[in-house]
This record gives structure tokens, C-alpha cells and sequence, in this order.
């Protein structure tokens, strides 16, 4: 890892480590650009997640490194075949998969992404930097807990999550439009689920879905998402709806018979897309979560995530080129992530809404052989 001094110039900084920094800087390693990637958590790090990696994941990934073989490195991954999703009160959708799609845990995920950077890159590694505040003056400037000054840079790319300092500095007028799920995760072991086997449970009585994704090594990622996190003043917290579910639903329960939790349940914000606004201004992209680019509908952005970064190293090509940082040049980031990403999860988030209002509309279509191995394949999944 290099060793890099105080207040060091760079062209860009990329806020965050996970499947949106490194992928830029995976896609930025042939540019000639000095690249400083800052962390706040060393590596590897666990990320509170459902774990399923998507399959179009696989495709960005081996083209960035031009390596078929790199992801087989992850020993802990469990492959997917097959999706079983129930409605409440309806028949089962039952969907075979021929993309290769796996889950795997983001302690050994993103430790995996963040390798392939230390090997195919010359990006800066300020790891364990926790960042306090940035500023946007001559320059872009970086600063720390302390408040020290720790890096300055032409552009910054916020990819630092779901609470990003990045969203929270840049786009502030924009907060009241952005729309946040939430969910719980926990893990458990024993659970009575087919090893290749991801399973969705549409609940009526919540504008969400509880799931059951296998991973290697009889373990298995639990977890319950809404569309709107629940008060805690309501007829049940999150963790009480999680409870409930596992020990008392018709369906569910059974499957835990002989389980054993074997971590503690864990929320996390879903900073969900398909809602108006911005994802650039002077000297600045977002991407990934800080972006808002989760699927509303699948309730997944890692695919998302990856493919904001190589679009954000696109243009930051770009911006070098034409030696063009401000606003008004950087919307060009805006239309490829409208074109490439942006309109799909519009149209997710409205198809999202009329299944929440109307979980008839599930049912009935689960009835219909042809409509459910077309339209609800789109829906739910992406070949």
C-alpha cells in the first residue's frame, strides 16, 4: 500500500471504498490521473447488506480487469440459480436463472474489489481516514476528523455510502426529494432453504418483503426491507416485525424450525433511486448509494453501483481533457446515468407503488403462466 503525505494534490478523489470507489478507480487505472481513494474503515470491513450480487455485477467486474478468473478468489460465495418468490395468499413465481448471479458476504466482497485495486492500480490508499468535512474553494479540499487538512484534488467523486458526506455537503437542497428505505439483516445457520435457492415473501400487511438468501457454508442472510422505515412508536419496531415474521409466519416459521441466529439484527438505510435530482455540480460526481441508485423495486445497488463508477471515470476522463470542472460540463454524468441506470429505477419505483397498493396484482399475475416468465422476469430480476 502507498504511503502518502499530508495535504497531497491530487486530480480526483474518490470518497469511499466499497463497489462504486473501486470500481472507478478500476476503470481510471490506464488515465494517467494521480487518484487518492479514502476510506474511513480498514479493510476488510463488513457492510450490512442482503449479500446478493447480481449478475450483471460479474460482467462490469471482468471487464474492468479483463480477468474471467479474478472472482473465483472469493472462496465464501454461494452460486444462485433460482429465485422463489411467494405472494401472501397466491401461487408461487418460480424463476430459473442462466446468468451467473452468486451471494457473498460484503466482508468478503468489497475486501475482493478493494484488492483488485491494489493490484491493477496506482490509486493512493488513505485508509482509516474518517473525513469530517469538504470544501470546494480554488480546489476541492479534504479534511479530517481533526479537521486537518488531508488531501486537495481538481475533482471528488462521493461514493461513500448511504450517509454520505459527499450528498449531505453537495446536495443539500435536494434532501427533501430523495427517498430512503430501510431494512434489518441478521444471520443464521441451519435455516430449511435450497443452498441455490433465493427466496422473496411479499407481505401484505407491509410495503415491503422479507428474504432468505443462502451463503457458503450452511449460513444464510436473513432480512425484512420497507419501502419507508417504520416508527418506533408504531404497533411494531423493525426488529419486532423480523421476530414476528420468523416465529409466527404460516410460511416462513416452519423453515426455521431447527435454525440458530448466529449474529445480532442489524438496519441499514436504502438511499432508493428513481426519484428527480442531481448527481453532479462544480468539481463533483456521486455515486452509488450517495447517488441514491438502489433498485426500489429489487431492493439492490451493487450492479448500480459499479456501473455509476465507470460511467463518473468517463467522465472524469472527460473533464481532463477539455480541462472542464464546473457544473454546467458535468451534467453530461447526469444524462449517462439517466440513459444507462436512472430511467429503469423510474420505472421500477412506479411498478414498485401499484404492487404495494394493489398486492393483488402479484397474485393474479403468479396465476398466469406466460405473463409470469416474461413480465414479472423483467420485474424482478435482469438477465
Amino acid at each position: 500500500m502507498k504511503k502518502t503525505q499530508d495535504k497531497k494534490h491530487y486530480d480526483v478523489i474518490i470518497l469511499g471504498a466499497g463497489p462504486a470507489g473501486t470500481a472507478c478507480a478500476l476503470a481510471l487505472k490506464d488515465a494517467n490521473l494521480s487518484v487518492a481513494l479514502i476510506d474511513k474503515a480498514n479493510f476488510p470491513r463488513d457492510k450490512i447488506c442482503g449479500d446478493a450480487i447480481p449478475g450483471p455485477t460479474l460482467k462490469l467486474i471482468r471487464k474492468l480487469v479483463n480477468d474471467d478468473e479474478s472472482f473465483s478468489t472469493i472462496t465464501s460465495k454461494q452460486q444462485v440459480t433460482r429465485s422463489l418468490i411467494f405472494p401472501e395468499n397466491g401461487r408461487t413465481i418460480d424463476l430459473n436463472w442462466k446468468a451467473e448471479a452468486y451471494n457473498a458476504k460484503r466482508l468478503d466482497f468489497d475486501n475482493f474489489l478493494f484488492e483488485l485495486v491494489k493490484e491493477h492500480t496506482d490509486t493512493d490508499l488513505l485508509i482509516g481516514k474518517e473525513i469530517k468535512r469538504v470544501e470546494i474553494k480554488d480546489f476541492v479540499h479534504v479534511y479530517d476528523k481533526e479537521d486537518n487538512e488531508i488531501a486537495s484534488s481538481q475533482l471528488i467523486l462521493g461514493a461513500d455510502g448511504a450517509n454520505s458526506i459527499a450528498t449531505r455537503t453537495f446536495a443539500k437542497k435536494q434532501k427533501a426529494e430523495l427517498l430512503n428505505g430501510f431494512a434489518i439483516r441478521t444471520y443464521y445457520s441451519n435455516v430449511d432453504c435450497a443452498p441455490t435457492t433465493n427466496e422473496f415473501y411479499l407481505l401484505n400487511k407491509i410495503q415491503g418483503y422479507f428474504w432468505i438468501f443462502p451463503l457458503a457454508n450452511n449460513q444464510y442472510n436473513v432480512g425484512i426491507g420497507f419501502l419507508k422505515k417504520q416508527k418506533r412508536n408504531s404497533a411494531f419496531d423493525v426488529k419486532q416485525i423480523l421476530q414476528y415474521t420468523i416465529q409466527s409466519h404460516p410460511t416462513i416459521s416452519p423453515k426455521f424450525k431447527n435454525a440458530k441466529e448466529i449474529s445480532k439484527p442489524t438496519g441499514f438505510k436504502l438511499p432508493v433511486g428513481g426519484t428527480k435530482r442531481s448527481f453532479s455540480g462544480d468539481r463533483f460526481l456521486l455515486l452509488g448509494d450517495a447517488a441514491h441508485l438502489i433498485d426500489p423495486l429489487q431492493g439492490h445497488g451493487i450492479d448500480k453501483a459499479i456501473e455509476s463508477g465507470i460511467l463518473a471515470a468517463e467522465q472524469v476522463v472527460s473533464c481532463f481533457e477539455q480541462n472542464q470542472f464546473n457544473a454546467k460540463f458535468l451534467r453530461t454524468y447526469d444524462a449517462a446515468i439517466e440513459s444507462n441506470i436512472e430511467h429503469s429505477l423510474r420505472r421500477n419505483l412506479r411498478i414498485m407503488k401499484i404492487l404495494y397498493r394493489f398486492p393483488w396484482v402479484v397474485r393474479i399475475s403468479a396465476s398466469i403462466v406466460h405473463f409470469n416468465s416474461t413480465f414479472l422476469l423483467s420485474v424482478f430480476y435482469k438477465k
